[in-house]
């Protein structure tokens, strides 16, 4: 899992913008519209608030439950997901071209994300109960069933299957590697985690500063934005190298790219 989590910032350093690029042609219609009107809207609330005591906006901001709330909110929260599993796509098309020896172009990945991304959503929907129930139940369950459907973006971006064979042939490579997948979701859970109060802490200082003008809320809903950008990114790339590491260790992949390598000269 280690070596997936440093191979993954690589990942992102050999083709940065061409990754960062991908991510944001996803996000920023999914996430980044609704994220920054949940930001917007709550500008003239956060000024009343203030004015009462200020307390709440404060505690809203530093414990992520004030600037984004609302209706806007919870379609990014939604969106959220569904831009992750689009980009896994895209960079696992870029990191399966790399491991056959070609470097697919940014045109390419995102070809293959408009393609697939049916196949995506129906993915996605299959995925929202057995995962909300697990959480809810017990967090282990929740972060199994996350696990399993790990490298489910990676499958659609490389086998072209459909969308319950996706989920079949993602169940069938997770469980191979059930743990070092389940530490790879909590890893993720804990950047996650780590960003969000990194840029929340900004956030207060920026409130505090500003005096709660509409200008900081944005301010604070773009930041929320390119940390989202390159956190789906990162997650991404963990996920690509996740199922190319299953697929060597139990498959040997690494033998038929070989094989591949030998024929083909």
């Amino acid at each position: 899992m280690g070596q997936i989590i440093d191979q993954g910032f690589e990942v992102l350093r050999f083709r940065f913008g061409r990754i960062m690029a991908i991510s944001l042609v996803v996000v920023l219609p999914l996430v980044a519209v609704p994220t920054l009107l949940s930001y917007g809207s709550f500008a003239g609330e956060a000024e009343r608030l203030l004015d009462s005591g200020g307390s709440d906006v404060f505690f809203g901001v530093l414990f992520g439950t004030g600037g984004a709330s609302g209706w806007w909110s919870a379609l990014a929260s939604l969106a959220s997901p569904i831009a992750q599993a689009l980009v896994g796509i895209g960079v696992a098309t870029l990191v399966g071209g790399w491991v056959m020896g070609r470097d697919p172009t940014f045109g390419e990945a995102c070809g293959r994300i408009f393609r697939r991304t049916p196949a995506a959503l129906v993915v996605f929907a299959a995925g929202v109960v057995p995962k909300v129930v697990g959480i809810y139940l017990c967090l282990l369950p929740g972060l199994v069933m996350v696990a399993l459907f790990l490298v489910a973006s990676p499958v659609l971006a490389t086998e072209d299957s459909g969308p319950f064979r996706t989920i079949a042939r993602s169940w069938g490579l997770g469980r191979r590697r059930l743990w070092p997948l389940v530490g790879l979701t909590v890893a993720g859970v804990l950047l996650a985690s780590l960003i969000t109060l990194l840029l929340n802490l900004a956030g207060l200082a920026i409130v505090e500063i500003s005096g709660a003008s509409t200008w900081a809320w944005v301010l604070l809903g773009g930041l929320s934005v390119l940390g989202g950008v390159f956190l789906t990114a990162l997650l991404a790339a963990w996920a690509a190298l996740a199922y190319v590491d299953v697929r060597v260790r139990t498959e040997g992949m690494d033998l038929e790219i070989e094989s591949a390598e030998v024929f083909a000269s």
